[in-house]
């Protein structure tokens, strides 16, 4: 198989949440943390057909960036080969047993509030949490309005961005930790339910991460 740059990338976003991944063969693929508290999934623009169990994506993708863009990855149950042209890489795959990765699709639950968010609102809050040195992230409810809050147990700085109109009745402050947001810059409808995950879901990868336990939902 041959990977196009739309699958490198996601391959490159996944690595920033799990070190290793399980690749099977089909269009989807999904991933989760050591910690389980982050779940992604997407459909690729390529096709798997492969099985094969990578230890190091980083390393994988870096090789795969050294022999080409032409490089066609093939496997033999035991390794796996990425050639193009005459440069050849063999990587030994991983036992799937030493691999965190989940075994199926997470379902998520009914959203008890659902919004879009933007690309220049995500892009803003990412520039801020980062500039300002932020840890918490916080999608909450004033006057009919949903915001998104960034702030730090350490400053008394923040920063917020208004994201959509309100027309529940429910009162909520929903809190996560900045470090889990590991999305692809983009536009999302965000989907919260109060058991406590919220799904960022993109156009062709979604997103499932764990809600704070200081998290608040009054009907």
């Amino acid at each position: 198989m041959k990977l196009s740059k739309s699958t490198m990338e996601v391959l490159a976003n996944f690595a920033t949440i799990n070190p290793s991944a399980m690749v099977k063969p089909g269009k989807f693929i999904n991933t989760k943390s050591i910690n389980n508290v982050i779940y992604a999934e997407a459909t690729l623009e390529d096709e798997i057909d492969i099985t094969a169990g990578i230890y190091s994506l980083s390393e994988f993708l870096g090789i795969v960036g050294i022999v080409g863009s032409d490089s066609v990855v093939t496997e033999d149950k035991e390794f796996i080969t990425i050639a193009a042209g005459r440069s050849k890489s063999r990587l030994k795959m991983a036992d799937p047993s030493t691999i965190v990765h989940p075994k199926k699709a997470i379902n998520f639950p009914v959203a008890d509030v659902m919004f879009e968010m933007g690309e220049s609102e995500f892009n803003q809050i990412k520039s801020a949490a980062s500039g300002m040195g932020m840890t918490t992230l916080c999608f909450f409810n004033k006057d009919g309005r949903i915001f998104a809050g960034v702030s730090s147990e350490t400053s008394e700085n923040s920063y917020q961005v208004e994201l959509a109109d309100y027309d529940g009745t429910a009162t909520f402050e929903f809190v996560l930790q900045f470090a889990n947001m590991k999305m692809i810059k983009g536009k999302y409808q965000v989907m919260i339910a109060k058991e406590g995950a919220v799904m960022f879901k993109g156009e062709r990868i979604n997103y499932v991460v764990a809600l704070d336990e200081k998290s608040k939902y009054t009907a």
